[in-house]
């Protein structure tokens, strides 16, 4: 052991002691890419060497300068051609630290000790705490979209690792802790579309992978991990989403079942490679030109025998897409794009964002009664209308959400039976009423004909008793 090193070990205690008692730290406030100055200085010129630690990295040390040179030895990587002194003549006392392209990762409290003549031992001169805010990163993407958010930690020695944004409050995006995932807290939005880049953390990768992002994934992302030395956690980066509709951008509605052209068209016919893209599945189609003809390389399986190219001639650049019998999964974001033999690149021709709708529901309209036959099919639902006796039904548009549709269809029917069954009544009481009046009616009219009869007997009766009374007239 050197005379140097044996001074260092017996006052090591003693440092550490002297920076939580007497020393004053400083704060210093910087932003990812700055060069900072972390202020130090003796109080004469007797120095022999001095040292700038960080108390978290122990016991590599950030710079040692002795004799008038830098001892790399035990130096901590992540500060290898990243650091000086300010004065290397260390005129006036001057120990300052020059340290640049801060990062968030230098984040810390660094301490600067020297060893002077006199005393032969390090003595605690200056305690800076150096805060790093991460500079936000915008990542812009469009919906449909896989994205990456880069994130990396200083070492392997990550325990926890926390995906937060801003807007969630308590939950989180993903919480990552001894090698499993945590989902008791995590928004419900993100479940089974997020994963780290790399499980295993190699090289302190914790970056996070989104999957097929819409317009609400939009806001800042923090990414926090928890280190093993400070026992807390510790933010690493900022990241801002953005995802946009492009300005460019066309929307096309299709209904399940059809077939859909999406439009693409190139600056001319010199072109070797077509390629249809689907940004969250990969490869829709691409065609290679080989002797004039086209040639499938790579195809999503769900898209086997389903689509083409309109003119596979590619007459005037056109090389848009045919896509046959379109279900709601083929919903997505497509992207055009052709190697052009002139350039020798890939070019973005057109962008489409295609939304199915779902299977409309069939109408059938009847009357009581009447029988009804009809296809029964799984893509389809129809519903049933029972008309009243003299009315025509007509066909309704009905929009069932998915769970109520069921219960819908069946309140309409037993409504529908229950009209008719009140209308039946209605027309009953009317037709008793008629026929009620109809009799009283003809029971006065036979009353007063019975009336009548009567005073013509009445009468007769009278005149015949006159006619016995009176005597003969000689």
């Amino acid at each position: 052991m050197s005379a140097l090193t044996a001074p260092r070990c017996s006052t090591l205690l003693f440092a550490v002691v002297v920076v939580f008692v007497s020393a004053d730290p400083k704060i210093i406030i910087a932003k990812s890419g700055q060069d900072v100055t972390l202020k130090c200085r003796a109080p004469n010129n007797k120095t022999r060497a001095v040292e700038w630690k960080r108390t978290d990295l122990l016991p590599e040390y950030v710079l040692w300068y002795q004799d008038g040179q830098f001892a790399p030895a035990n130096q901590h990587p992540s500060f290898k051609n990243r650091v000086d002194l300010q004065d290397r003549q260390m005129k006036h006392g001057n120990l300052s630290l020059i340290l640049k392209d801060v990062t968030i990762n230098d984040t810390g409290t660094y301490v600067c000790s020297v060893l002077t003549e006199s005393t032969g031992s390090l003595m605690l001169i200056s305690i800076v705490y150096l805060s790093v805010r991460p500079d936000p990163k915008i990542i812009p993407a469009v919906p449909g979209q896989n994205v990456t958010l880069t994130c990396r930690a200083p070492n392997n020695k990550t325990r926890v690792v926390k995906w937060s944004r801003a807007d969630l409050v308590d939950k989180h995006v993903l919480l990552y802790q001894d090698h499993q995932f945590v989902p008791a807290s995590q928004h419900p939005s993100f479940k089974d579309r997020v994963d780290l880049q790399d499980r295993q953390m190699k090289d302190g990768d914790v970056s996070l992978i989104l999957k097929n992002v819409t317009i609400n994934d939009t806001g800042t992302y923090e990414c926090h991990i928890y280190m093993e030395e400070t026992h807390s956690l510790k933010i690493l980066s900022i990241i801002y989403l953005s995802v946009v509709f492009p300005p460019d951008l066309k929307i096309i509605t299709a209904e399940s079942g059809q077939d859909v052209t999406l439009t693409c068209r190139a600056p001319n016919n010199n072109i070797r490679v077509v390629r249809w893209k689907r940004t969250d599945l990969g490869d829709v189609c691409r065609l290679v030109v080989e002797n004039g003809n086209l040639v499938p390389a790579n195809q999503h399986p769900s898209y086997k025998n389903r689509v083409d190219l309109q003119d596979r001639q590619m007459k005037d650049g056109d090389v848009s897409l045919i896509l046959k019998n379109v279900t709601i999964n083929d919903a997505g974001t497509y992207e055009c794009r052709v190697f052009m033999n002139e350039t020798h690149s890939r070019e973005l021709i057109s962008i489409i964002y295609l939304g199915v709708l779902p299977p409309d529901e069939k109408n059938m309209t009847a009357e009581s009664g009447q029988r009804t036959e009809g296809p029964v099919s799984q893509a389809s639902s129809t519903k049933l209308h029972v008309a009243p006796p003299g009315q025509t039904g007509g066909q309704e548009k009905d929009q069932e959400n998915k769970d109520g549709g069921k219960e819908g269809r069946s309140v309409r029917l037993i409504v529908g039976l229950s009209v008719s069954a009140v209308l039946l009544v209605v027309v009953a009481l009317v037709i008793n009423l008629i026929c009620r009046k109809y009799e009283r009616g003809f029971s006065t009219i036979k009353q007063k004909e019975r009336m009548k009869r009567k005073k013509e007997i009445e009468r007769s009766v009278k005149y015949s008793k006159l006619n016995k009374a009176e005597p003969d007239v000689p």
